[in-house]
């Protein structure tokens, strides 16, 4: 069910802002299984307490899940689900990167973290439900995948595929990547 430290994870399919609508959570499986993804990684307001359908997504899934808690969750939320409750964020090796996951809402940016990342590394969040690429010249890149759920851009719902090339945000209905929004390690 959730995912330990391993730095051979090769695809990580990213999104966030789900809010207890399990048939997203069901379809990013999908489109983690058609990608071969070793990792799903849930950026918060997950909601799991809205859907016993969602703690079971979860629980039996066969590719690892890495979560951390949300604006929208509480710790009970996670223990009245029945799931472990994740951290505020948290860390993964990602080859011979660090992948930093929080929600956003505490940590908007990777300052104030008690981890130094580096140009080569990735912070990923979520939050305002709009999809973001960025990296800038010595900082770590920057990932919010968007929402899959109640999107607030033009691009509609989003998730990201990221791999050994690079990150690929992409069409939650049709599972293409979006113009524009596509970057190249």
């Amino acid at each position: 069910m959730t995912a330990e430290n391993h730095s051979d994870i090769q695809t990580i399919i990213v999104a966030s802002d789900i809010h207890g609508a399990h048939e997203a959570l069901e379809r990013l499986m999908e489109y983690a299984a058609q990608a071969n993804a070793d990792l799903l990684v849930l950026a918060g307001d997950t909601c799991p307490a809205c859907s016993t359908a969602i703690v079971r997504s979860i629980w039996y899934s066969s590719i690892p899940v890495l979560m951390v808690r949300g604006n929208c969750e509480s710790p009970w939320d996670f223990q009245e689900a029945g799931l472990p409750i994740p951290p505020i964020y948290r860390t993964e090796r990602f080859g011979e990167r660090t992948l930093l996951v929080t929600h956003g809402d505490r940590f908007p940016s990777p300052a104030g973290l008690p981890v130094h990342l580096s140009e080569n590394d990735l912070f990923v969040c979520g939050h305002t439900h709009r999809p973001v690429i960025r990296h800038e010249e010595g900082r770590p890149w920057i990932l919010n995948p968007g929402s899959t759920t109640y999107p607030r851009s033009s691009e509609g719902a989003t998730f990201a595929l990221v791999d050994g090339d690079g990150i690929s945000i992409r069409s939650f209905d049709r599972n293409k990547p979006i113009a524009g929004l596509q970057a190249y390690w």
